[in-house]
């Protein structure tokens, strides 16, 4: 059984109101989007971290999340998405897909000081998009991979992985007579 979850990251606060992208989201909402803030990562971390205990407790073998973090066009990850990805693994979550950054970001396996192997990739980049390098003069932003896990659940109940692949894309796009 895998858990699947996702959060993203807050944009600075506005009079004490949480924002995404800089927008202020609405207070009948803000509980509605699992988000976590640079200002009160410790606290957030703990969040995410009793998001992934639940979904063990609840019966899933493996833990996914979707994190939404980084610096746009950063093919590096910074220091923030280092910290968040050791903290989340030291955590129990096993496999952590980023985006945000709209270009690819390394993979990375993570093994904890326990002995628990998590993987990150920081960024998957685009899989379709219309950040166009002759748009945006920005290079890479055409690029994403689909990422394959191999995972074998042995006789003492762990998780391991038997392969991490990951296949190419490209974001191709022309126009067919009238139709883009």
């Amino acid at each position: 059984k895998v858990g699947l979850s996702s959060f993203t990251y807050e944009t600075p606060r506005v009079n004490g109101k949480k924002t995404i992208n800089g927008i202020i989201v609405p207070e009948a909402a803000a509980d509605l989007i699992d988000s976590f803030g640079y200002e009160s990562l410790d606290k957030d971390l703990q969040k995410i971290i009793s998001r992934a205990n639940l979904l063990r407790e609840r019966g899933a073998d493996l833990i996914v999340f979707y994190i939404h973090w980084g610096e746009e066009y950063s093919r590096k990850p910074n220091s923030y998405q280092k910290k968040i990805a050791e903290e989340l693994i030291s955590g129990g979550i096993d496999i952590i897909l980023g985006c945000h950054p709209h270009v690819i970001q390394p993979m990375e396996v993570i093994k904890t000081g326990s002995g628990h192997k998590g993987i990150v990739i920081y960024s998957l980049g685009n899989f379709l998009s219309d950040q166009r390098y002759e748009f945006l003069d920005r290079p890479y932003t055409e690029d994403g991979v689909i990422v394959h896990f191999g995972i074998r659940k042995e006789i003492d109940d762990t998780i391991a992985f038997t392969k991490i692949a990951y296949t190419p894309t490209w974001v191709h796009r022309y126009n067919n007579g009238s139709k883009t």
